[in-house]
């Protein structure tokens, strides 16, 4: 990155910030920080590990979790990359055979948050663990998730229920309310959940990428 483009992105993060106003007087250290963090974060080139940035700027890792949520709530970057955040984390995410769950972890805490919402919002489920970093996320809720990246998600069902339909005639309407119900996950058929992952990979061509990683951890 250049200095013209360094010295845009700091101008605009100060004009946000309205800091040269009559809150120039008022601007705590806390405000400072998050601001400077904000221009930090601006400036990186890759996304580092939380870790990673303690090292750098010396501070513990909670306060870096901390920043990253208050700098993106005062100093929102214009939209956050969450499907590549999602595809980079299934890369690494572990598989439970028991309940057919896969943890993944997101270094970001508002994306991962942002993540945490788009799945509630779907009637999905999500489950915390004792680890900060980690979402332990049904194979449903991964499905619902995925149908976020199409346009339309009254279409992109119906869509699905075409092709479940086509590849498994027996089978009954998909709905919202099925997910939540985890009546695939329930019967304990690993054959089912791929057919399923299947339709949807055909279904929804914007999800596909998603859904056939998810599709890889299924024995």
């Amino acid at each position: 990155m250049d200095c013209r483009n360094k010295g845009e992105l700091i101008a605009n993060r100060l004009y946000m910030a309205q800091l040269y106003t009559n809150h120039f007087g008022t601007f705590a250290k806390s405000d400072y920080e998050i601001l400077m963090f904000s221009i930090y974060l601006d400036m990186l080139e890759t996304e580092p590990r939380d870790y990673d940035i303690s090292l750098e700027l010396g501070i513990p890792e909670s306060k870096v979790r901390s920043l990253r949520i208050k700098a993106q709530l005062l100093y929102p970057r214009e939209q956050l990359d969450w499907e590549t955040e999602l595809k980079k984390a299934l890369s690494k995410g572990q598989y439970n055979t028991e309940d057919h769950t896969i943890t993944i972890m997101i270094e970001d805490p508002s994306v991962q948050n942002l993540l945490k919402s788009k799945i509630e919002e779907t009637y999905g489920v999500v489950y915390k663990t004792l680890n900060s970093k980690h979402l332990c996320l049904p194979i449903e809720s991964y499905i619902l998730l995925a149908m976020e990246l199409e346009r339309d998600r009254k279409q992109a069902l119906s869509k699905l229920n075409s092709k479940w339909k086509e590849m498994n005639k027996d089978a009954g309407e998909i709905t919202r309310e099925s997910f939540i119900k985890r009546i695939w996950s329930k019967a304990n058929k690993p054959d089912t959940i791929k057919l399923l992952l299947n339709c949807a990979c055909i279904a929804w061509p914007a999800a596909a990428p998603v859904l056939s990683t998810i599709q890889s951890f299924i024995p």
